[in-house]
């Protein structure tokens, strides 16, 4: 065979073999995003979430927000998915989220429309390139077997203590209690107390009941993500619902020994 068609023959095969890697990277995939500050490559695979139970302590007849955790960043981000409860209304709604807990505001949403026929695992399969891309985005390293911690804990030779303090009104139009008031107290004998979560009744939300679930702590920083669950009155009165409420708070400044 002719030497020149040979050397055409491989060049045609190599140009083909280029080509094929860069339709394997896709426009979806996060090229300029994959890296932490400190030069670690971070650019991963995520598996759906294991749920996690943060509902002890209620009893009777009541609904319940389903919780996914998916993982931190090294910058102080946490990743979640939620299911929340049919209420009767037949939709079924599932959201993912990434919260900045230095600031308390979610970064990233993405929920299902209103006419979603999959459930969980369908939908994660079917918007994974999606999920993938903003996960990494924002630096998150997924974990497995994220659990809750007790309020009274120990961190690095210091004591704390995870406290509720609520304030209840008769609601004017229904006539029975809510919370109108909420405030979370961080409390350590050697740093002294903060404030990490307030809420003030504005918008009806009819809260009938509040407690803290516990904390997660990140693998990455001295902070935790304080979980409050929360009962609410039902779109028909019962059963009523439990959802949560994310806050998160350093565990070395903003305290205060002055309580006054």
């Amino acid at each position: 065979m002719n030497k020149k068609i040979i050397i055409l023959i491989y060049i045609f095969i190599i140009f083909v073999i280029l080509a094929g890697f860069q339709c394997e990277c896709g426009d979806n995939d996060i090229v300029e995003n994959d890296t932490t500050a400190n030069g670690e490559k971070i650019l991963q695979e995520y598996f759906f979430p294991t749920e996690m139970n943060y509902d002890g302590g209620y009893a009777g007849n009541h609904l319940i927000d389903k919780l996914y955790p998916i993982g931190w960043s090294k910058s102080g981000k946490f990743a979640y998915a939620t299911e929340t409860s049919d209420e009767g209304i037949g939709v079924y709604m599932f959201k993912i989220e990434v919260i900045n807990l230095i600031n308390d505001e979610i970064e990233w949403s993405w929920e299902t429309e209103a006419d979603e026929e999959n459930y969980r695992e369908e939908i994660w399969k079917d918007n994974y390139k999606e999920f993938k891309k903003y996960l990494n985005k924002h630096e998150i390293i997924q974990k497995k077997n994220i659990e809750l911690g007790e309020l009274f804990f120990k961190y690095k030779g210091k004591e704390y203590n995870l406290d509720l303090i609520t304030k209840n009104d008769v609601d004017p139009d229904f006539g029975f209690e809510i919370i109108v008031e909420t405030k979370i107290l961080l409390r350590s004998p050697q740093l002294g107390q903060k404030t990490v979560f307030e809420y003030e009744e504005k918008n009806y939300s009819m809260i009938l009941n509040q407690m803290i679930a516990g904390y997660i702590m990140s693998p990455y920083e001295d902070r935790i993500l304080v979980v409050l669950k929360n009962e609410r009155w039902g779109s028909e009165g019962i059963p009523s619902v439990i959802y949560f409420t994310f806050s998160g708070s350093n565990l070395y400044t903003g305290f205060k020994t002055d309580t006054n």
